[in-house]
């Protein structure tokens, strides 16, 4: 089960855009990896050809999706997403209350934290990342999973699509051996592209400024040579999924930057 899951975990990156071309009959690199949906999909089949019994669960207050898999004893939690470094057992989750399990990324030898709490019908993760000698550790993410959701499909949720909700940005996480996990980071605009890129921790290297380009692109051929593609192949792909994305929906892109351009105001 563990062999299964490093395998996604480390090789089939997390990228939440390419459902987007998808959904115009357009077909994304393979190594460029997908979004949690794809990465459990993966994680499925390579499951069930193990011998393993596999289902499903929906985030009961998002669009996210983890899978459940039992070896006919116990059950076992995975979410390649998260990065947590093995299966966790949670067949005992109702006696010890919670559990807390070490994901990357590892940030100044501080491994990011997966807590998972029981809950009536189920239970909440949640994962703390290391952010400084002073901050200590800081919550980054939050799920709560109702095991009477749990399914052998992932179907559609209220709108009939679960992928194309609004945004203001694209991500990729690529995990490294090392411990490192990095970041890319597109922000959807009309114009000028904003692109951010570096090894995620309590100050990311994240600029693409005149005087610090040199960093930029050293930090983007890390993160395409990884997974084995070049730069040119995935700004092109960003770039379709952006207008394809504007596209869809023009006018409430259009409300999101009046609101953000406002907010910003507000704010001088």
């Amino acid at each position: 089960m563990k062999e299964q899951f490093d395998a996604v975990k480390m090789e089939v990156p997390f990228a939440d855009y390419l459902k987007i071309l998808n959904l115009r009959g357009l077909q994304g690199d393979p190594e460029l990896g997908g979004d949690c949906v794809h990465q459990i999909q993966i994680l499925a089949e390579k499951l069930k050809a193990a011998g393993y019994k596999v289902s499903f669960i929906p985030d009961s207050e998002s669009n996210h999706w983890a899978l459940l898999a039992s070896d006919g004893k116990r059950e076992f939690y995975m979410d390649p997403y998260l990065l947590h470094h093995d299966p966790v057992d949670i067949s005992d989750l109702k006696e010890v209350g919670t559990k807390t399990v070490e994901a990357l990324p590892v940030v100044d030898e501080k491994p990011t934290k997966i807590i998972l709490t029981r809950t009536r019908d189920g239970f909440n993760i949640s994962s703390h990342m290391h952010r400084s000698r002073f901050l200590q550790y800081e919550m980054v993410w939050e799920s709560k999973y109702d095991l009477n959701r749990r399914s052998k499909e992932i179907y559609a949720g209220e709108d009939g699509n679960p992928y194309f909700h609004p945004r203001r940005l694209f991500n990729i996480r690529v995990p490294f051996e090392n411990g490192e996990v990095m970041k890319l980071t597109w922000m959807i605009a009309n114009g000028a592209r904003e692109i951010q890129v570096g090894v995620m921790g309590p100050d990311p290297k994240s600029s693409r400024t005149f005087h610090e380009q040199d960093k930029f692109n050293l930090e983007m051929e890390g993160l395409v040579q990884r997974i084995g593609t070049t730069v040119p192949r995935l700004i092109s792909t960003l770039s379709a999924a952006n207008d394809l994305y504007q596209a869809a929906d023009p006018e409430m892109i259009r409300e999101r930057m009046r609101k953000e351009a406002l907010g910003i105001l507000e704010k001088l």
